[in-house]
């Protein structure tokens, strides 16, 4: 492939990203034989590697942690050296000083030079900025023109969305630098379930996907007047593994009558007695199964029918967790994929709307088998109980290589917590302030907005 001229320095090297066979090939991040999991693994690699002094690793995959966007590296990761000691370092690569004025409507490769340098910027900012990662695809959009005034803003220069002189000498100054690995957690070995007996798969299962979803009677005692089950998703193409990798999702507050949205006008009120996991699956708003075939992750969705006001009944009580956890896995080890197979549980990450972020929280906070092994908590919209702002903090803190990320709308129920626990100022918390600009966005409308980023971004599960 073709080099960069610091390639003849001795400080930089190109490799290729790698496929689902293990090996090294002319593919592109977004090629079907592309190895997300692998060129992670890769890239870990090289990083943990002390002897090699890393300074930095360009690569455009979004997903991948530990590298930085920059043109023209869809195809292959440039990795940056520090020179031996006692000898001069290479200058850093960089197009000619002369650049042209940009706005919006421009195109071309200073476009992508100047995301690039922004998506840089952005990351030094993390989630205070509120608005996200730029696609580096050369064109200057109402995205970029948002991000360039605020770049303006916060440097001191004249806000105008227009890339002159001034705001190019900044940018020019800013210089890419390896960006900080997120702490490690201590490996925690996958748990053996416990024995459990096997709850019974409800016959017929009601509009399931064809050999995907199981809806199975696990009863928590909470549903009201709901018919007691759990979805579990299995996703199109998936790989039995000797772990299970689970994503936890718990519902919000069922209303006694569905509002119309945009997104939903006309929405589907549930049957009598209603409200199960399997009708809220249902709704277009709450496209979930989808979200997780779509985000090409190797993980399984579960999902219990919480009550009208989320309420959690057994699964919160004392060893709850384990119990059901251990039921699932029963289902999945009775009604397929894994039948006549003994997994061990792997990675979970836990996820909830609204009023389940309770429930979250109380599960994450718990001491039970399976607590070690949660990665990642997405709370969407959820903070509006007392000690959501210290207690989660608490918990990031004691998990250094867990993440936990919260979105919440301004000016609603749930931004004054969210706000401050964003102040506790940990590493590992992402707190995401909606709408962001030119974003039109209601509460119901949050996680099935931000499902796909969050699979598709937690680099710890396995590709399909």
């Amino acid at each position: 492939m073709p080099g960069h001229k610091s390639h003849r320095l001795g400080v930089d090297m190109d490799i290729r990203p790698m496929r689902n066979d293990g090996k090294q090939g002319p593919i592109t991040f977004r090629s079907p034989t592309y190895s997300r999991a692998l060129t992670q693994e890769l890239v870990r690699f090289i990083r943990a590697n002390g002897i090699l002094r890393v300074q930095y690793i360009f690569f455009n995959d979004p997903a991948i942690q530990d590298v930085q966007p920059w043109p023209n590296h869809d195809d292959h990761l440039h990795v940056r050296f520090f020179p031996p000691r006692g000898t001069s370092p290479a200058p850093t690569p960089s197009p000619s000083t002369r650049r042209p004025v940009l706005r919006r409507g421009s195109r071309g490769g200073a476009v992508g030079d100047l995301q690039a340098r922004l998506n840089m910027w952005l990351m030094a900012q993390g989630a205070q900025s509120g608005l996200g990662q730029l696609a580096v695809d050369g064109v200057f959009g109402s995205r970029t023109q948002d991000v360039v005034r605020a770049y303006q803003q916060a440097q001191g220069l004249r806000v105008d969305g227009v890339v002159g002189s001034q705001t190019w000498a900044r940018l020019l100054q800013s210089r890419p630098s390896p960006l900080p690995r997120p702490p490690q957690p201590t490996p925690q070995p996958p748990l053996p379930p416990s024995p459990s007996a096997v709850p019974a798969l409800i016959e017929p299962p009601l509009h399931q996907l064809p050999e995907a979803t199981l809806f199975v009677d696990i009863r928590l005692g909470s549903e009201g007047r709901a018919r007691p089950m759990t979805g579990i998703f299995i996703p199109e193409n998936y790989h039995t593994m000797p772990s299970v990798d689970l994503i936890l999702y718990l519902h919000g507050f069922k209303t006694p009558k569905i509002r119309a949205t945009p997104a939903n006008p006309h929405p589907q009120q549930p049957p009598d007695p209603g409200w199960s996991i399997n009708w809220y699956w249902h709704q277009p708003i709450r496209a979930f199964r989808e979200g997780v075939n779509n985000g090409q992750k190797n993980v399984i969705l579960v999902a219990p029918t919480l009550g009208q006001f989320s309420a959690s009944g057994a699964l919160t009580q004392a060893g709850g967790f384990d119990r059901y956890i251990d039921q699932v896995m029963a289902a999945l080890t009775t009604y397929g994929p894994y039948i006549g197979q003994s997994p061990t549980v792997g990675n979970i990450i836990l996820a909830s709307h609204s009023g389940g972020g309770y429930p979250m929280r109380v599960l994450a906070l718990s001491n039970q088998r399976y607590t070690p092994l949660i990665r990642e908590c997405w709370g969407f919209d959820c903070t509006y109980n007392t000690g959501d702002d210290t207690e989660w903090a608490q918990w990031a803190r004691r998990n250094p290589g867990a993440r936990l990320y919260i979105y919440y709308i301004r000016k609603s129920g749930t931004a004054r917590l969210a706000e401050s626990l964003q102040r506790e100022g940990v590493s590992n918390l992402t707190v995401v302030a909606l709408p962001l600009p030119r974003q039109s966005i209601v509460h119901d409308q949050v996680p099935i907005t931000y499902w796909l980023p969050r699979i598709q971004g937690a680099s710890f599960l396995l590709a399909r």
